[in-house]
């Protein structure tokens, strides 16, 4: 039975973590050397070592992989340089339930985005996607995989770094909006959560 109290508890987290979240980011915005440009759309700087966590075989073993990954912004999906050419590639993670990169925890989400765990309390998170806008990926083949790479074509323009947030409740990711939180807690609480959000001043945009 999906519930109701864990709703209530993650969006008193996020009435409170969003503006954290916010100063943080213009912080890292304005006080790191290190900014995404349109050659370069990565959210780390560089390519790091990070543990890929597989699904469980039929045996119920966890298969791990360790690369240097990164998350390229344009669609929010895992990267990583392949040791053969040392070329940048997508991953394919059709088997690939987590990964940590420079100790930051990722889930992976509908249509292989990566989501960044900011808050975790047990099994409930608060999640987020970072993205940027205006560049675009190319296609390449490599043996009989294809793969989307970084267009080479594009300058060293600094790029702003956009977010949007999720929910993960009870297993189902949902995202942190008053609609999506509507619809997945029924329309006979509606009405309850409806006078929460007005009474913690809950503010979506933000």
């Amino acid at each position: 039975m999906r519930s109701y109290v864990f709703v209530i508890m993650c969006l008193f987290c996020v009435s409170n973590i969003f503006s954290q979240e916010f100063i943080i980011a213009e912080e890292y915005v304005e006080g790191s050397p290190y900014q995404p440009t349109e050659s370069y759309p990565y959210l780390f700087e560089k390519f790091t070592k990070g543990t890929a966590y597989h699904k469980k075989d039929a045996k119920g073993n966890m298969v791990l992989n360790v690369e240097k990954f990164n998350i390229f912004l344009f669609d929010s999906k895992l990267h990583h340089i392949n040791e053969d050419d040392g070329q940048k590639y997508e991953c394919i993670v059709n088997d690939i339930d987590s990964v940590i990169i420079d100790y930051t925890l990722f889930i992976r989400h509908t249509n292989d985005i990566m989501l960044e765990v900011v808050v975790r309390k047990k099994e409930n998170m608060l999640l987020k996607r970072s993205y940027v806008k205006g560049v675009y990926s190319v296609g390449v083949e490599r043996g009989n995989t294809k793969y989307r790479v970084v267009d080479k074509e594009f300058s060293d323009k600094s790029l702003n770094v956009f977010y949007q947030y999720y929910l993960l409740i009870d297993g189902t990711i949902i995202e942190a909006n008053k609609k999506s939180i509507e619809k997945y807690i029924g329309e006979n609480k509606v009405n309850s959560f409806s006078k929460f959000v007005k009474l913690n001043k809950i503010k979506w945009k933000k």
